[in-house]
């Protein structure tokens, strides 16, 4: 096997560079992927049989028998007598022969019998045999140390783990284009899959397989929970191998072409690693386009300019009464100081209404107190963080087995999907029902296996929203996102905050090291953060819906940008008087 495959990998790399066949990049690297990782599975695979294959069967014959502890009994006898008169430690070496057979020979039931008993009083009792599994020898000598297989099986599975994340995530004939976050995700499930094969050599599979009770007894031999254990984790860790090989091989890129699209999960992904690596200057890199791409996704996954918001509404400052008012001003044209001239004014205090894009930066508000209709320029309006509907108010639950309306590539988008149907029904939810099945009866809140189980329930829960959702993050139930939410947890992200309200208003806010006496402060700055997120967007869809925007429009747009800007600069130093 070894040579065999490593000659498949010469030959792939000899292909390879003399673009035989006419292939693509990512076809040699496809093989080349599964002639690296396919040979693992195959080693730890002999590895098992093998080492089920010298495990032998051995026994003992068991009297059945007993202390005879009753009360009467104890009374008469030398060890009590003795307890009695001098204490334990006297007594220490003194024998307690009274005993009576626990169970009477049945020639069905035992291996033989003894007779129990004194003259007169004899019991026929039975004689079983016990047994157990005794394993290989477990020392092997590597010159200059001794050291137990088992040991060193440990370390040649963290070999193989780490051999096969190499090539699956650094393949040498893909060089900068391996696949992000699928090939990433297949990693984790073959790290699992290594970790779950030592239930191969469980005694709660190989007892029963060898007629063996769980007290040691003999029983009738079945061997179908051992047989259903192995194909389980063949089934396993083979999808987890082939499955980057083949998502590679469709893919139909070379080295040097870029992703068709990126994602914002994708840049998220790469600036996480790339943060946990110390790479500073592509920390930086990856930060700015993993804003360009959020604020992208954000506008696509939003209703358009047909999207209702709902505001807070304040009453429209006097030109005089304000410089930044009339510096705003002076950067309109006349027909927009007249279109502001002749808006209604409102009452001092902010009113709360639904507001809805007309053009440029003017909105019409229906206002919740009366009903009336008034436009209203962007300067005037904030969005508002509470939600004031229900939880099962309308659009609280969508997208659903609807598809990603974000510019999601369609083979990536597809191919999660499938990647997460193979591992919820193969991986996930198997695994967690045999370490369950395993570990029930002496499972511990601080063990490994709560961690191995804890992933198993967080990427099965994972998997199973992408199925439903088929791969749409921005799917909604009672007005949360889920799928982006465990996302974002899962990729390490401090964006796991990011939500969607049930009138499709999006809500960022960052996180806060927050103590009581800032906590107030720094709800207002969630606000106000909030109040520019959502002005970002606006804009945004305002420049890019395909038509000529003038720059009085976009001027209305920065002004009140700016102006946010402003607060939260002042906001943010009281905040650090605070801290100080």
């Amino acid at each position: 096997v070894f040579w065999s495959f490593l000659i498949a990998r010469i030959l792939i790399v000899v292909f390879w560079r003399a673009s035989a066949f006419g292939g693509q990049d990512s076809h040699y690297a496809a093989f080349f992927m599964f002639f690296s990782t396919f040979q693992w599975v195959f080693y730890l695979g002999a590895y098992y049989v093998l080492e089920e294959e010298l495990t032998g069967l051995v026994w003992s014959p068991n009297v059945m028998v007993q202390a005879n502890d009753t009360d009467l009994a104890l009374r008469e006898t030398a060890m009590f007598k003795c307890i009695n008169a001098n204490g334990t430690l006297a007594c220490r070496k003194q024998m307690h022969p009274a005993v009576v057979c626990k169970q009477l020979f049945d020639p069905a039931l035992c291996s033989g019998f003894t007779w129990i008993g004194a003259t007169g009083d004899f019991q026929k009792c039975c004689v079983k045999h016990f047994y157990s599994l005794k394993r290989p020898a477990d020392i092997v000598g590597i010159p200059p140390i001794t050291i137990s297989m088992t040991t060193l099986s440990s370390i040649l599975q963290w070999v193989a783990v780490l051999a096969m994340k190499w090539i699956l995530e650094s393949n040498p004939l893909l060089t900068g284009n391996p696949g992000g976050q699928f090939v990433a995700g297949a990693s984790v499930d073959i790290l699992d899959a290594v970790i779950f094969a030592n239930y191969l050599l469980h005694n709660k599979v190989l007892y029963p397989k060898y007629g063996i009770d769980k007290n040691g007894g003999a029983a009738l031999a079945d061997d179908s929970s051992y047989n259903l254990l192995v194909l389980t984790w063949l089934l396993a860790i083979t999808t987890s191998t082939l499955a980057p090989a083949v998502y590679t091989f469709f893919r139909g890129v070379d080295s040097d072409t870029p992703n068709k699209v990126r994602t914002f999960q994708g840049a998220l992904g790469d600036l996480t690693q790339s943060m946990r690596m110390l790479q500073s200057g592509a920390s930086h890199k990856l930060v700015d386009e993993a804003i360009k791409l959020q604020m992208e996704q954000y506008c696509q996954e939003s209703g358009g300019h047909a999207e209702v918001h709902q505001v807070s509404v304040s009453a429209p400052e006097g030109a005089d009464s304000d410089e930044e008012s009339a510096d705003i001003e002076s950067s309109l044209s006349m027909k927009m100081k007249a279109d502001l001239s002749s808006l209604t004014a409102s009452s001092s205090v902010p009113e709360s209404g639904a507001a809805k894009h007309m053009e440029g930066g003017m909105y019409q508000v229906i206002f919740d107190a009366d009903g009336r209709k008034e436009t209203v320029d962007i300067t005037r309006m904030k969005p508002i963080i509470k939600r004031q509907a229900g939880p099962l108010a309308q659009g609280c639950c969508q997208g659903w087995c609807s598809g990603a309306r974000s510019a999601h590539d369609s083979f990536d988008h597809f191919a999660e999907i499938l990647d997460s149907i193979r591992s919820l029904f193969l991986l996930e939810l198997p695994f967690f029902l045999w370490r369950y099945f395993f570990e029930i009866d002496s499972l511990a809140i601080d063990s490994w296996n709560v961690i191995v189980m804890g992933k198993n329930v967080v990427w099965g829960l994972h998997d199973l929203l992408v199925i439903l959702t088929c791969n749409n993050p921005s799917a909604t139930i009672f007005g949360y996102t889920p799928l982006a939410t465990l996302s974002a947890m899962i990729n390490g992200s401090a964006m796991s905050s990011v939500w969607v309200g049930p009138a499709g208003f999006f809500r960022i806010a960052a996180d806060f090291t927050a103590v009581s006496v800032k906590r107030t402060m720094e709800t207002n700055m969630k606000n106000l953060e909030t109040h520019k997120a959502w002005l970002l967007i606006e804009r945004e869809k305002l420049l890019h819906d395909g038509h000529a925007v003038g720059m009085d429009s976009v001027a209305l747009f920065d002004a009140a940008i700016a102006k946010n800007g402003v607060n939260i600069s002042d906001l943010q130093e009281r905040i650090d008087m605070v801290h100080t």
